[in-house]
């Protein structure tokens, strides 16, 4: 077998490797050593670590000297794509609780070297320090694409700089996601304002969460972001009154979070508004329902923006999982907002709302302004009528106008957060379940998945009707 890969040409061997896993790479490396010369960048070009241990090792490995390797290669510069998301430490009996500050002083080590790195993630419990965040900026600046970390919020960076901070010229740099920043010294702070500003006409998606809503605002309010197409910032900083809310002309997707720590006064007392010039090409709004009327008001034609997705309180869905707001608003609020749809510049055609109760006979009372719907996700406190056949039969009729739905999805994820076992009864009956299904997609014929669960989904595959469970 060696010799058979000796025999085949590097461009074909290269691309074995593009579909070789990491394990099997690292085998590659080690049939011979022109193997190695070859696979060697391709292995540590895109690195992806989960576990603690392994983690630490590979941060170490990569922070070894050159001419401390066989080969004499600098691993460092070959590392391309890094991400660390660890969330959980594997205590080992022998060597003990590991400490998480281990892992960010071994990427410490090697953040200087990573001058080939064009996509890096950091997420541990051992947040990033600035000191190791501006290190590594400055090795990659030329090559950077996307940066997504969580800083140090324990002061250990401290507030007297190491050296001048000399922020560089970053010349492909489009992503840019900072969380966990609470206090920043001042070089510090030239030096993100200076790299947003620099970046403002190249910028595609920013985000900011779990900041000072001050200094979030002071330093998106220092430039106009015209290129920038996605934005995910608190609902606190948002509601300041001045935010800049025309600093982002071409804004497409816009993600209000936070909404649950903020005070509520501000929305109950109408202080939030914006202006009406603002966001003129938005598509898509992820937030609390209590801002859906600030972003679709009724003022006749002055504000229609082509706002055709919703995601309301992070209703979301997904098997065995799926998002929602630790307080769930009331039907009559989630009412209330949804009205305001109908002011969109566009149809809607994607909506997903977290409710306490929902009633089916409101729901199908509901559907009607929102005929252009193609997928809609419910996430529910309390489990819907589903045994009656009065409520369904009336969603039914309701779902006759409905063209475009595809997607049709009831999901029990609040109280199974308290209740792993729990789930809506619905769920243990599968005939009553496929009779529903029956009904409904009679009426709406363009409906190829329904959920009453997410245990469980039916997916429609030609003419019948699968049931998913795995």
């Amino acid at each position: 077998m060696p010799t058979l890969l000796l025999g085949l040409p590097a461009e074909l061997l290269l691309l074995v490797g593009e579909y070789t896993s990491t394990a099997g790479l690292a085998s590659l490396a080690l049939v011979s050593r022109s193997l190695n010369e070859l696979i060697t960048p391709t292995l540590y070009s895109s690195i992806e670590l989960k576990v603690f241990r392994p983690a630490l090792s590979c941060l170490h490995t990569i922070s070894l000297a050159p001419s401390s390797l066989a080969q004499g290669r600098d691993l460092a510069s070959l590392v391309k794509a890094l991400r660390l998301a660890l969330h959980t430490v594997d205590p080992n009996p022998v060597l003990g609780d590991p400490s998480w500050w281990s892992l960010e002083d071994a990427l410490a080590k090697v953040a200087a070297r990573l001058n080939n790195l064009r996509s890096f993630s950091y997420n541990a419990p051992s947040s990033l320090r600035l000191n190791t965040l501006v290190d590594l900026l400055t090795a990659s600046s030329h090559v950077l694409y996307s940066l997504d970390v969580a800083l140090s919020d324990d002061g250990l960076f401290g507030a007297n700089l190491r050296r001048p901070l000399l922020s560089p010229a970053f010349e492909h740099l489009a992503r840019v996601s900072i969380s966990n920043l609470w206090e920043l010294p001042a070089g510090y702070f030239e030096y993100l304002r200076h790299l947003l500003v620099t970046r403002a006409d190249h910028l595609q998606t920013l985000s900011f969460s779990d900041m000072d809503e001050e200094l979030t605002r002071t330093l998106l309010a220092s430039t106009t972001f015209f290129a920038l197409r996605e934005l995910c910032l608190e609902a606190g900083t948002f509601s300041l009154p001045e935010f800049p809310h025309n600093g982002f002309p071409r804004l497409i997707s816009l993600a209000i979070r936070g909404l649950e720590d903020f005070d509520l006064d501000l929305l109950e007392h109408n202080s939030v508004s914006i202006p009406t010039v603002a966001y003129p090409v938005l598509e898509s709004l992820a937030c609390d329902v209590s801002f859906l009327p600030i972003f679709l008001p009724n003022d006749g034609d002055r504000t229609r923006r082509p706002i055709h997705t919703v995601q309301l309180n992070h209703a979301s869905y997904e098997r065995n999982g799926g998002g929602h707001s630790a307080i769930a608003p009331e039907w009559e609020e989630v009412s209330a907002a949804l009205s305001h749809l109908t002011f969109s510049g566009v149809p809607v055609g994607h909506l997903a709302f977290n409710t306490y109760r929902l009633s089916l006979d409101n729901l199908s009372r509901l559907l009607p302004s929102l005929k252009d719907l193609e997928s809609l996700v419910m996430v529910i406190v309390y489990e819907p009528e589903f045994r009656s056949n009065d409520a369904i039969r009336s969603l039914s009729d309701a779902l006759e106008g409905m063209t475009h739905l595809h997607t049709l999805l009831f999901s029990d994820a609040p109280m199974k957060t308290e209740d792993e076992e729990y789930c809506f009864t619905i769920s243990f009956a599968i005939d009553r379940q496929r009779d529903i299904v029956r009904q409904w997609s009679e009426r709406a014929a363009p409906l190829r998945r329904v959920a009453f669960t997410m245990e469980k989904e039916w997916v429609r595959r030609g003419e019948e009707w699968v049931l998913i469970t795995e």
